[in-house]
């Protein structure tokens, strides 16, 4: 009796690589070739996976990329706004950069320790991606009200103690979750993917050097944080959308769909509301009420470096940065006493250079009949001009004798020697990079170079003449020894806040009595400050 072949050759306990024939003996393999191109079989064999890269390989790439461009870009929003929390300390920025990889280090930990955790979590990898907005706000919001959540007041200077753990505090959302979410994309590639898991390094990399660059050039044109996070946002939300909606059917991947689409139309309709506008506003409005809190917010400016809030305050026009007065115009005391402090050193004054919170300074040092020239300059080489366009036009200079440059003042200085009589150098903050430059040994040479004979420096340092914190004594401490090494003679002047008189000649004076009869030999020295308030 002759046994009939079976419909399907590989059913049954004898299935093999060859079909069986009469008396089991090998069958021609041609039967298997022929029944695994049947249109049934094309349509069986292929894995579920392989259906998905067929349809989706440039959403995965795409979430890929975006999944590196916003975590370097998040961090570079969040960093900028942590400068103002943490007063743009360079230890808050070690401390900040330190908890940020601290924090992905402990995310990639936990998904290493619970290995069933990795295949649960790659099923939802596209809600993991969305979780980044949730995620950025949350950790905005803690940088925003750390003062507030720490018990700080905003006029009080923060220690050691209070910058590593505030940075400790507000990394932890994004850096955590992108600590989790990087191996699960590994594991996402790997399972549904014919890409090799290194190929993730190069995407993200990739995505990352778009999102440092991107960030870079919205700010350059004056984009706000919150109107960059929602391009980012909305990014996210496309790309996860994307990815979500061309898999297979089923009921978790229609939660995705949902889910992700939800995210979607979220931003779309922050996009028409213009959240962002309402956001960035009460943002600014909170840090001028919080140093300012009887003062008047008018509006705000953004430049490349930091943005600036200005308002009024006590008959006073302010402009106010990283949550500390920068500008003050209207306040003719204070930027009498400067002006007086210097020219009482040297009332024959006729070249001078101001360096930062100036406007007020240099029109004291114009009343002076003496002065033939004002150069103006700040570190943020777009400050003077967006803050000139918006002084109330009875406080606008129209003195010709002033100059205001955009350039970086170290620039001038090399090509000007030997040419001022004074330099003041009246920096908001010399705690941070962007100031600190200007303590140095090598820039206070140049200021030297610069100099005419019997030249005077003046540079303000934090720290008034009442009971000092440890902090503020070394750096004074610091400052004066920085000095030594290029000035001869050097002379603290101490008061709400305090300077350093420097010159390369002992000519210096420190008796009221004196400074106050050269000070009156000055032509129109009561209309820059009182001979007699010299001595108090």
């Amino acid at each position: 009796m002759t046994r009939r072949r079976s419909e399907n050759p590989i059913d049954g306990p004898r299935a093999s690589g060859f079909v069986t024939g009469k008396d089991g003996e090998a069958g021609d393999m041609s039967v298997y070739r022929r029944w695994s191109r049947t249109p049934t079989s094309r349509k069986t064999s292929r894995s579920k996976p392989d259906r998905i890269l067929r349809q989706t390989p440039g959403a995965r790439t795409c979430l890929i990329v975006c999944f590196g461009l916003f975590s370097i870009a998040a961090q570079t929003l969040l960093f900028r706004e942590a400068m103002t929390a943490f007063e743009g300390h360079d230890i808050g920025v070690g401390c900040f950069f330190g908890a940020w990889f601290l924090w992905i280090a402990v995310g990639a930990l936990i998904v290493f320790r619970f290995h069933g955790l990795v295949t649960r979590l790659t099923r939802i990898t596209e809600l993991l991606f969305v979780g980044y907005v949730p995620a950025f706000c949350l950790q905005y919001g803690l940088i925003v009200f750390f003062r507030e959540l720490a018990g700080i007041e905003p006029y009080a200077f923060l220690s050691l103690q209070h910058i590593l753990g505030g940075c400790l505090l507000v990394t932890t959302p994004v850096s955590l979750l992108t600590g989790v979410l990087f191996p699960v994309l590994c594991r996402w590639v790997k399972t549904e993917s014919a890409l090799p898991v290194g190929r993730v390094y190069v995407l993200e990399a990739v995505g990352s050097l778009l999102g440092g660059l991107g960030v870079t050039v919205l700010y350059y044109y004056g984009l706000s944080t919150a109107c960059i996070f929602l391009v980012l946002a909305t990014l996210t939300c496309a790309v996860a959308v994307w990815a979500s909606w061309l898999q297979g059917p089923g009921k978790s991947d229609l939660g995705k769909r949902a889910l992700t689409s939800m995210g979607l139309l979220l931003c779309v309709a922050a996009w028409i509301l213009r959240a962002d506008l309402s956001v960035t506003r009460m943002v600014q409005a909170r840090k001028w009420q919080q140093l300012l809190p009887t003062g008047a917010m008018q509006d705000a400016f953004l430049t490349p470096q930091a943005e600036y809030l200005y308002g009024s305050y006590q008959d006073q026009w302010i402009v106010m940065r990283e949550g500390s007065v920068c500008e003050t115009l209207g306040d003719q005391t204070e930027a009498g006493r400067l002006a007086a402090m210097t020219l009482c050193q040297n009332v024959a004054a006729e070249r001078i250079l101001v360096l930062g919170d100036g406007l007020e300074l240099c029109r004291r040092f114009l009343k002076s009949t003496h002065v033939s020239a004002v150069d103006w300059f700040h570190p943020d080489p777009h400050y003077i001009a967006a803050m000139t366009a918006r002084v109330p036009e009875t406080l606008r200079p129209k003195d010709e004798r002033l100059h205001c440059h955009a350039g970086d003042v170290r620039a001038w200085l090399a090509g000007h020697a030997e040419t001022y009589d004074i330099v003041m150098i009246n920096l908001p903050e010399t705690t941070n990079a962007v100031f600190m430059r200007f303590m140095t040994r090598e820039f206070f040479a140049q200021v030297k170079q610069s100099l005419g004979y019997g030249g005077l420096v003046a540079l303000g340092f934090p720290g008034g003449e009442n009971v000092q914190g440890e902090e503020l004594v070394y750096l004074g401490a610091c400052t004066r020894a920085t000095l030594g090494t290029q000035f001869s003679q050097t002379l603290l002047v101490p008061g709400e806040r305090s300077f350093f008189l420097c010159s390369s000649l002992p000519y210096l004076d420190d008796s009221p009595v004196v400074l106050q009869r050269r000070f009156r030999t000055l032509k129109n020295a009561l209309a820059i400050y009182p001979p007699e308030a010299l001595s108090t």
